[in-house]
This record gives structure tokens, sequence and C-alpha cells, in this order.
């Protein structure tokens, strides 16, 4: 049941996050990246790791 709900939201959200325009899914990602690196510890460590975004997710390249 659980697996099933967490499922349908997933899917919800990228439904949603397809239907942004590519405009404001970059100035999104750019504000992430910022307020990402505005982070002392972000911003000091010696290694962050990421997984690479994919199609509408917030683009992690600059990060």
């Amino acid at each position: 049941m659980i697996h099933k709900r967490k499922k349908e939201l997933r899917k919800k959200v990228q439904e949603l996050r397809d239907s942004l325009p590519l405009e404001v899914r970059e100035e999104l990602s750019e504000r992430i990246a910022e307020n990402l690196w505005s982070i002392p510890e972000f911003a000091e460590a010696r290694t962050v790791l990421f997984f690479i975004s994919f199609r509408s997710e917030v683009d992690t390249l600059p990060m």
C-alpha cells in the first residue's frame, strides 16, 4: 500500500516538474545551486557526491 502511494506521488511530482517550462527549470536550478554554495559547510567541503540529474530534475552539473 505504501509502495503504491509513494510510486503515485513520485509520478505526480515528475509530471509537475515536466510541465514547467525549460526557462523556469533552469532558473530554479540556478537558485538552488546558489543557495547550496552559500552554505559554508558545502563551500568548504573537500568532497561532495551528487547524482547526475536526469530529465527535468534539478541540474546538478554546476554544483
